[in-house]
């Protein structure tokens, strides 16, 4: 799963998680004022998702790799550089936060970011934010959350199709 955040300082970060925990975070516009684009995203997938054996579907693994409908992930590049990867992909319908778990990690480094958000100040203060939302993604309380969203998946997909494809209670 994976999934693109925006803070007040204008910085986007990408971050990835399986069932043991955060596979890959990147910051993906570290200059001021630009936004991420699909070169941008495609170059993270590469380093973190495309060239990871694990999600090539004819390893023992068989993992697969979800993600939302934001833009840059359903972009014709990224679709193609998806396929011609040969990885095993799902894109979430809109709107489905109870069925990608990441959408729940967020809370943890956004909560902390609004308790503190006055101590930084400012485009200089780019990179330390990155790295406190980094520490927070790493931490043993959001790795245990993310086992834990992992351990529910069978039963937020349940209550999804019980609800017909409405927000369930999750």
């Amino acid at each position: 799963m994976s999934e693109t955040q925006q803070a007040e300082l204008g910085i986007h970060i990408w971050a990835a998680i399986s069932s043991e925990g955060l596979l890959g975070i990147e910051w993906l516009n570290p200059k001021a004022g630009e936004t991420a684009d699909s070169d941008c995203y495609i170059a993270t997938l590469k380093k973190f998702i495309l060239d990871d054996k694990r999600f090539n579907n004819k390893t023992p693994e068989g993992l697969t790799f979800l993600q939302d409908s934001a833009r840059i992930h359903t972009s014709k590049k990224t679709r193609e550089a998806l396929d011609d990867s040969g990885i095993s992909w799902l894109q979430l319908p809109p709107k489905s936060p109870d069925l990608n778990p990441i959408e729940h990690v967020w809370g943890y480094p956004k909560n902390a970011y609004f308790e503190c958000k006055s101590d930084f100040k400012g485009q200089k203060d780019r990179a330390r934010l990155f790295t406190f939302m980094r520490d927070i993604l790493e931490s043993k309380q959001v790795e245990k959350a993310i086992k834990s969203l992992y351990d529910t998946l069978p039963v937020r997909v349940a209550d999804v199709i019980d609800h017909n494809g409405w927000w369930s209670r999750f």
